[in-house]
């Protein structure tokens, strides 16, 4: 499995319904530079660390309504089923962007989700993943294969995708915790600030989310050790496209704690609800 998938689960926020409690007030604002230390992964403990939601203030609940405003609506998002995209990923190796080979994916949502199929490469072979459900299926040039690595790393990379995906459009997850930390002040721009801690994969990760107070769409989120709370990895995206709907940001950067290039990866080709063949989920 590419190394560059491992980090995208800890990339998005997925958007929080509004919850049936009284508004807390929001956190002061302010422009100031956060140290690493401020967003720690003690900021998301206590109710949150169990993964449920906590009270939102009508502040957020109503930065979280533009952002699904800005994708259509809930109606829309709760229609879409199908999501279709090229991932074009690339490394950041001695002062430039290497790219690797593109990958195609196809993911159709449900509850549980539905099917999904990624056409990849290995050592230039293709390679086709397909999933149904629980079951997960692989193909080498045609041939199916059960070799242990490559299923492992294809069910960890499709969940992970998955998961993704439903963030981006704002369907949401749970399996969260999420409070409000107020407007902050991140490259060059104020952003509203949420906290967020996700419990998938045991690991707890806490992030501070900045979404953009005009659409809800998120810009950047920082990662942090929640054992340290040191800041570990951070994301910029943007390239969101225009217009209503629902939406995939165009590119992904991601950097280091020194604010170096780690890579990048482009959502290319992004169609919601495209005509697909009858055989598209089909063995090869």
């Amino acid at each position: 499995m590419r190394c560059t998938l491992l980090c995208l689960l800890a990339l998005y926020l997925p958007a929080v319904g509004a919850q049936d409690v009284p508004p807390t007030p929001a956190p002061q604002s302010t422009d100031q530079e956060a140290t690493d230390q401020e967003a720690t992964g003690q900021e998301a403990t206590g109710s949150e660390s169990t993964g449920q939601l906590v009270a939102l203030n009508q502040t957020v609940l109503a930065l979280l309504q533009r952002q699904a405003d800005s994708q259509g609506g809930l109606e829309r998002l709760a229609k879409l089923r199908t999501v279709d995209f090229r991932l074009d990923l690339a490394k950041h190796v001695d002062g430039e962007f290497v790219a690797e080979p593109p990958m195609h994916v196809t993911l159709e949502r449900g509850a549980p989700p539905l099917r999904a199929r990624i056409q990849d490469q290995l050592e230039g072979r293709a390679l086709v993943k397909l999933a149904e459900a629980e079951t997960l299926r692989l193909f080498v040039d045609g041939a199916p294969t059960t070799l242990p690595d490559l299923l492992n790393g294809a069910r960890a990379e499709l969940r992970i995708l998955r998961e993704t995906v439903e963030m981006l459009v704002g369907l949401g997850l749970g399996n969260m915790g999420v409070r409000d930390e107020g407007q902050r002040k991140r490259d060059g721009k104020v952003f509203h600030c949420l906290s967020v801690r996700l419990n998938e994969f045991g690991t707890g990760r806490a992030l501070l989310a900045f979404l953009d107070p005009a659409t809800g769409l998120v810009h950047r989120v920082d990662t942090f050790d929640p054992t340290t709370g040191l800041r570990v990895q951070t994301a910029r995206y943007g390239g969101y496209p225009e217009g209503v709907g629902p939406k995939l940001p165009g590119e992904v950067t991601f950097f280091d704690r020194e604010d170096k290039p780690l890579s990048r990866w482009r959502f290319e080709a992004v169609r919601f609800d495209p005509e697909l063949s009858a055989t598209h989920f089909d063995a090869p």
